[in-house]
């Protein structure tokens, strides 16, 4: 309950951001969960006490990633879009899913990426969800685009983000 005020207070104040989960099968995926996303990454780096500049030094770069795409798809939220998260009772997860039009579009955000393979969580995602038409796995090694099923999985750059 403590932690819940403090949240609260958190996005009352816009020091974060609460990510709800999206679901359209109660059943399966989780409906009350959410993610929080800090605003300024700044106060997130003196919570936990790293300032190094280097990205591919620091053990969170993955985190700094979610984030910088978080804040980037953020700013693009307009009165037909909306941002989730999803999770599955299963485990299965993707970090972003924009719906804009009511139309699905899950995205991936991996810091270490060698391969165009399709991650595990937008496999499930387009398996469950297949009108999805297009899918995004955001990366710093990889360009490219696989067919999934019926959906072009589009492998961008980090400095791309403003293409979602």
């Amino acid at each position: 309950r403590t932690i819940e005020n403090y949240l609260t207070i958190l996005e009352q104040t816009y020091v974060c951001y609460p990510l709800p989960s999206f679901s359209t099968n109660v059943g399966n995926e989780l409906k009350k969960s959410r993610k929080y996303f800090f605003y300024d990454l700044g106060i997130r780096n003196a919570i936990v006490k790293n300032f190094e500049s280097d990205l591919e030094k620091r053990k969170d770069k993955g985190v700094l990633y979610e984030s910088l795409v978080f804040l980037e798809l953020l700013q693009k939220v307009s009165p037909n879009t909306s941002i989730y998260f999803w999770r599955t009772r299963q485990k299965a997860e993707v970090d972003f899913v924009k719906v804009t039009n009511r139309q699905p579009i899950p995205i991936e955000v991996k810091s270490g990426l060698s391969d165009l393979l399709v991650p595990d969580g937008i496999k499930t995602f387009l398996n469950r969800y297949p009108d999805a038409k297009v899918g995004y796995v955001v990366n710093n090694r990889q360009r490219g685009e696989v067919i999934y099923k019926k959906a072009a999985v589009k492998f961008i750059h980090f400095s791309d983000i403003d293409t979602l």
